[in-house]
């Protein structure tokens, strides 16, 4: 049982990190309808955050050199916090954490996953019982969990105009790299040598170009094809050798620049919103990577 007078934190709430941090967060995720997870990056003066527990996992990253004093599920640590240090802090576990930072602001970010996010990804490879996350104080190395932070901060930073596709491909990443790593109870992946079979992978291809102007989830292809996300993400990557979400934004930059060719009476915009993209910007931003060239010089010749 939780202390009577802990703070349950729960950040898809937009002001849940005013009930423990001095400050609120520098960029947050909140209101950008990233369903299950919530990004923020904050930077903090010395502060005591108080006894709490968060109603979601949190993954948080140090981002400069300080001391911290820290209780985590009845255990003390204190010491140095390197930049990349990381720590998980699963949900309803009691945690409070004490700063010093001196003369310097405390810079970290962190990503918050939502229990039933895990459940949902992890429903094929580990038993719905057995999902646990081991709290870990801040002291991991893991470059693949700080690529995956990393990469939400940059799409916040950068507007915030990604294919919510991308985020869900994060997301489910992240899952299952927690999964993996980081559960009490190790679980059981089968192992795929050849991908999707040519049906399936028929089927996925089907899907995609049929529902490209939409948004379109992971979950809803790994449903049309009696999938877990898990199994399909990977092996569609063994068949195609990119991943669900590169692909489709491949076909959608195809289908843009064949309407940029032959329907010139579009608008760039309309033909972004009929690729499945967000807005002009959104197209753009993948049409300048992929084609390097803008879709109006594309348009152009040029």
């Amino acid at each position: 049982m939780k202390p009577e007078n802990a703070i349950k934190v729960n950040f898809q709430e937009k002001t849940a990190s005013n009930l423990i941090f001095p400050n609120s967060p520098i960029l947050s995720s909140n209101g950008s309808r990233w369903e299950g997870m919530v990004f923020e990056y904050h930077q903090q003066p010395t502060h005591d955050t108080n006894e709490h527990h968060f109603a979601m996992h949190v993954i948080c990253i140090a981002m400069v050199k300080a001391v911290r004093e820290r209780w985590l599920d009845g255990k003390f640590r204190q010491g140095l916090v390197n930049p990349g240090n990381i720590g998980i802090y699963p949900a309803n576990t009691l945690h409070r954490t004490v700063w010093n930072a001196k003369e310097q602001l405390l810079n970290f970010m962190f990503v918050a996953i939502h229990p039933k996010l895990l459940h949902c990804v992890g429903q094929e490879i580990i038993e719905p019982n057995k999902i646990e996350l081991i709290p870990y104080f801040q002291t991991i190395r893991d470059p693949l969990l700080y690529g995956i932070i990393n990469a939400c901060k940059k799409e916040l930073e950068t507007g915030g105009v990604s294919d919510r596709l991308y985020i869900e491909s994060l997301r489910a990443t992240l899952a299952i790299h927690l999964l993996k790593k980081y559960s009490a109870y190790k679980p059981i992946i089968r192992e795929y040598t050849d991908g999707l079979s040519p049906y399936k992978l028929k089927q996925a291809i089907e899907y995609i170009n049929a529902h490209i102007e939409e948004n379109i989830k992971l979950v809803d292809i790994a449903q049309a094809l009696d999938m877990s996300q898990f199994y399909f993400c990977r092996l569609f990557r063994q068949s195609m050798r990119i991943s669900p979400y590169q692909y489709v934004i491949q076909q959608r930059i195809e289908r843009a620049k064949q309407l940029l060719k032959q329907q010139r009476e579009l608008s760039i915009a309309n033909i972004a919103l009929r690729c499945g993209f967000t807005d002009q910007s959104h197209l753009s931003k993948y049409f300048r990577r992929i084609v390097e060239t803008t879709p109006k010089k594309f348009r152009e010749g040029r």
